[in-house]
């Protein structure tokens, strides 16, 4: 009897520690848990603001009004548009002229 006694008060404190242990190790989860859901608070609130903002700064209005102040554009009129013929030439035609890989001065490849 007194061995039974004995080994059943072991056990016992051995399941009140593995509990102890389990429930602190669950409550440092929690305390985890509730400050992930706060950054995920946080983070949303800042989301939101930047939409907010993101809504300010590309408000039509003023987006006109600084590409006036800034950029100095014109209105596309008529004489703006020019035909591919009217175009200055940056480069010999195909065929004329100095060929890709050759020199400038002699015309013969490098």
């Amino acid at each position: 009897m007194r061995k039974r006694t004995i080994i059943a008060i072991v056990l016992i404190g051995t399941l009140v520690a593995g509990l102890y242990h389990l429930k602190q190790q669950v409550q440092g989860v929690e305390r985890r848990l509730a400050g992930v859901n706060q950054a995920i608070a946080r983070d949303r609130q800042a989301i939101h603001v930047l939409r907010a903002e993101w809504a300010y700064l590309i408000r039509p209005s003023r987006l006109a009004r600084l590409s006036q102040r800034h950029l100095k554009l014109q209105r596309i009129t008529p004489n703006h548009i020019r035909t591919f013929d009217e175009l200055p030439e940056r480069f010999a035609p195909a065929g004329k002229g100095k060929r890709v890989g050759q020199s400038a001065k002699t015309g013969a490849p490098r």
